[in-house]
């Protein structure tokens, strides 16, 4: 994206002037490394939470899924890409890890491990994490929403997954937004920045944004005139 002020968060910061937004982000997030900044800003920086939005990725289950860890740690490991070329040259730097990613077996079948991690075990782990963030947000002071943006390459595929989600948050009371439905009819190439990134681009932004800022109007509004958030609740074991 050439211009950071496209960004969701930005977009729904100039709609609401009288809102102070904070962006709390940076590349490879996942669960547990949420719930330690949370706990560093909350704890060690004295930070105040009001409305507290977090923006779940479909790939956030990665960090316990082991073979997806061991071979990313293992690419990122490799000597050329530590090699002085490789760290100052973008185009190099670039076509290496495109050649990586084709010669990773593992990352040949990336999607088919993440459907697996939400249909078993992996899935309960995950849910320990959600939890504690959970938790963390409610014992230092704030409200939690979440949004879940999908993979945009195959968003479809992974409903049970995104049920999965539903099902989790909705049992412990916290509002949740699905932006499935509002990518799942367009097609991928509109949506990501182009064939080799499918990170949101401009566009995939700007109808994020809409969704989310009604979202919040919505649940906002309605805390305001009296309809809270229902209690955390413990896990059921489902």
């Amino acid at each position: 994206m050439k211009h950071v002020e496209d960004r969701f968060v930005n977009r729904i910061r100039r709609r609401h002037p009288d809102w102070e937004i904070h962006a709390i982000a940076k590349p490879g997030l996942d669960t547990s490394t949420e719930v330690d900044i949370m706990h560093t800003l909350t704890v060690s920086n004295g930070y105040r939470l009001d409305q507290v939005v977090l923006v779940y990725n479909m790939n956030d289950i990665g960090e316990v899924m082991t073979g997806w860890v061991e071979g990313y740690k293992k690419m990122m490991a490799d000597g050329f890409r530590q090699s002085w070329l490789c760290q100052n040259s973008y185009f190099v730097n670039l076509f290496y890890h495109r050649w990586q990613i084709r010669r990773n077996s593992y990352t040949e079948k990336y999607f088919d491990a993440v459907e697996a991690a939400y249909e078993g075990p992996l899935w309960e782990i995950e849910k320990i994490g959600l939890l504690a963030f959970g938790n963390m947000t409610r014992i230092r002071g704030g409200r939690l929403l979440v949004v879940t943006l999908p993979f945009l390459q195959e968003p479809s595929r992974f409903k049970f997954a995104h049920d999965q989600l539903a099902r989790y948050w909705e049992e412990r009371g916290v509002p949740h937004l699905d932006l499935l439905a509002t990518y799942s009819n367009l097609p991928t190439a509109r949506l990501v920045v182009n064939a080799h990134d499918a990170h949101p681009n401009e566009f995939a932004h700007a109808l994020a944004a809409g969704a989310i800022d009604a979202f919040l109007k919505r649940h906002i509004t309605n805390q305001v005139e009296g309809v809270g958030q229902a209690p955390w609740q413990p896990p059921t074991g489902r």
